[in-house]
């Protein structure tokens, strides 16, 4: 199955101009950055998200590029690194 695409595409020239008029500025939501370290195997790093979640992100890296990122938020196969680290 393909899919067909023009071969010029246009768009608006000032796409984003009185968009701050038209919409409310986005509320940042920083994550709590705990530490950096292997996760599996994969470079990553342990966050703390605003709801107090742990959250844990591995970045597979192949040829200098990042490739896939792993998020694990569950509970339960994190409360190894939250009895460690956060107490």
């Amino acid at each position: 199955m393909s899919a067909w695409l023009p071969k010029q595409t246009i768009g608006a020239r000032f796409p984003s101009r009185g968009v701050s008029q038209r919409c409310a500025a986005p509320q940042l939501h920083m994550s709590r950055l705990v530490r950096y370290g292997f996760i599996n195997g994969l470079p990553g790093f342990v966050t703390v998200e605003q709801d107090d979640t742990l959250q844990t992100t591995a970045l597979q890296v192949e040829n200098d590029k990042i490739v896939a990122i792993y998020v694990t938020r569950n509970p339960d196969r994190l409360r190894h690194i939250a009895d460690h680290h956060l107490h």
